[in-house]
């Protein structure tokens, strides 16, 4: 396992700033395709699916919730947190919410 992978976004893994910039910008590409594919398909009129509408969401959620951390490591605790510190912190604030069934 010499190549490991982001799990969110299937990038290969870099260490710090880099690798956080690379996945930013992996998700920002992800949630643009994605609105431009809606708006394509609203502006031909098709009648949008479930699927559409969902990955959509989905895309923007993972780059609203990467631009968080991106913040977070920036302004908080004078920027001495490291990136695994942060994404455990969101992880462990967001972890009720995912696993919530309502």
């Amino acid at each position: 396992m010499n190549n490991p992978q982001h799990l969110a976004t299937g990038a290969p893994q870099e260490e710090g700033a880099a690798g956080l910039t690379a996945i930013l910008e992996q998700a920002e590409r992800d949630r643009q395709e994605h609105v431009d594919d809606l708006f394509r398909r609203m502006g031909r009129g098709e009648r949008l699916g479930a699927v559409q509408v969902y990955d959509t969401l989905r895309a923007q959620t993972l780059y609203t919730w990467w631009r968080l951390v991106a913040r977070h490591l920036e302004h908080a605790d004078g920027g001495s947190l490291r990136p695994a510190q942060a994404v455990a912190r969101f992880v462990s604030w967001i972890r009720p919410y995912a696993t919530d069934p309502t």
